[in-house]
């Protein structure tokens, strides 16, 4: 898609990241949120219309990485930790780790 005219951007405040820039991505059944990560760690949540609803204590240090799973409400991160994390309801993560130790009973 061309745009031939640029509107005013919307701008999402609530964090910054002065030495280094980091992923933003859209979160939703409909893209309704906006999430970035930050150097102190934190997970950021903006709905779309700029209004920051969510701050997470996503790692220790700083949050390189968000990545929402594309159909289902699960985001990754990932940053100066040598994990990775997933973030969902309860229920999500429950079901995925009866589903990885059926799994592993069976190999």
């Amino acid at each position: 898609m061309y745009f031939s005219v640029f509107v005013r951007p919307l701008v999402f405040s609530g964090h910054s990241n002065r030495d280094s820039l980091k992923a933003v991505k859209f979160f939703g059944a409909n893209d309704d949120y906006v999430m970035s990560g930050r150097t102190c760690g934190h997970m950021f949540m903006w709905k779309k219309k700029a209004e920051l609803i969510r701050v997470i204590k996503a790692n220790a240090s700083t949050l390189n990485q968000v990545e929402p799973h594309p159909h289902l409400p699960v985001i990754a991160t990932c940053g100066g930790e040598e994990n990775v994390k997933l973030w969902a309801e309860t229920e999500i993560i429950e079901e995925h780790r009866i589903w990885l130790s059926r799994r592993a009973r069976k190999t």
